[in-house]
């Protein structure tokens, strides 16, 4: 299990959001990620995506994830990868 929290309010503007305090976590691995330098990229919203987390996007959940398997991570480009793991890489 998995999610992310930011304290910007989605919407339809097709811009990424800055937020300092937005993270990604994993209840499974019990972990926790800070958005890193690329705050400003923290989520992006655009009307036909689900919740975007990162520049990279590096958490995408497509709108409808319950029926489609369009959902992706990139996780590590704006937000801080576990020790041991590196953006585009495996541990």
């Amino acid at each position: 299990m998995f999610g992310g929290y930011t304290e910007q309010n989605w919407d339809q503007s097709s811009n990424y959001k800055s937020d300092a305090n937005a993270f990604l976590f994993s209840v499974t691995y019990e972990s926790k990620h800070p958005v890193n330098s690329n705050v400003g990229n923290a989520i992006y919203c655009l009307s036909s995506y689900g919740p975007t987390f990162g520049g990279g996007h590096d958490l995408n959940v497509k709108d409808k994830a319950n029926a489609t398997r369009d959902s992706y991570s990139n996780f590590g480009h704006s937000y801080t990868p576990a020790s041991g793991w590196t953006y585009g890489g495996n541990a």
